[in-house]
């Protein structure tokens, strides 16, 4: 992927998805009137003998949503009647079915419920569990303490701090936000 540091550069999103990177967006990036096995599949559809394997992205898109603990009984339902973080579970799906070992999300969270909050967040440690790296970019403290093995802060576009998520706590980490300073 990258040698020693030396930034990566991508022409397009298919040359991140070769390279094993998928990025979950903070709108989702969802067709909502679509079935959920053609939202996962949107873009690269399954064919057989030139044809729409529909079958076999409708048992796909369930294997993958089941790999995160997430059953719907029909993949003909349209996104649009999911809960949050079962659409979030279908953006998700979408990240497996490229194969992706670093996913990167965008604020995940943001704008679910609390019940729906606790879904996602057991999304990421199912995708943690599976081996996949995971870089959250998120405001909510709680969540990037629920989550996170590392912390990386930002200011002006450069790091200012980067380390073990390990005894933090969501004020110890909006105090270092704030200041750009660790906190010890």
């Amino acid at each position: 992927m990258s040698v020693r540091g030396a930034p990566m550069r991508f022409r397009s999103p298919h040359d991140a998805h070769a390279a094993g990177i998928a990025t979950i967006y903070q709108d989702l990036a969802l067709a909502p009137r679509l079935a959920i096995w053609k939202n996962v599949f949107l873009g690269s559809e399954l064919t057989r003998f030139g044809l729409l394997d529909k079958v076999r992205m409708r048992t796909d898109a369930a294997s993958y949503m089941a790999r995160l603990g997430v059953t719907i009984a029909d993949m003909n339902l349209a996104v649009e009647n999911l809960s949050g973080g079962q659409r979030q579970a279908v953006a998700i799906s979408r990240a497996l079915r490229l194969n992706a070992e670093l996913i990167v999300m965008d604020e995940p969270t943001a704008a679910l419920g609390v019940k729906e909050t606790a879904q996602v967040l057991d999304l990421i440690r199912r995708l943690k569990a599976d081996g996949k790296t995971i870089i959250l970019v998120s405001h909510n403290m709680a969540d990037v303490c629920a989550v996170a093995s590392r912390v990386a802060i930002f200011k002006s576009g450069r790091k200012a701090i980067d380390r073990a998520a390990a005894g933090l706590d969501p004020d110890k980490l909006a105090h270092m936000v704030m200041t750009g300073k660790d906190a010890g």
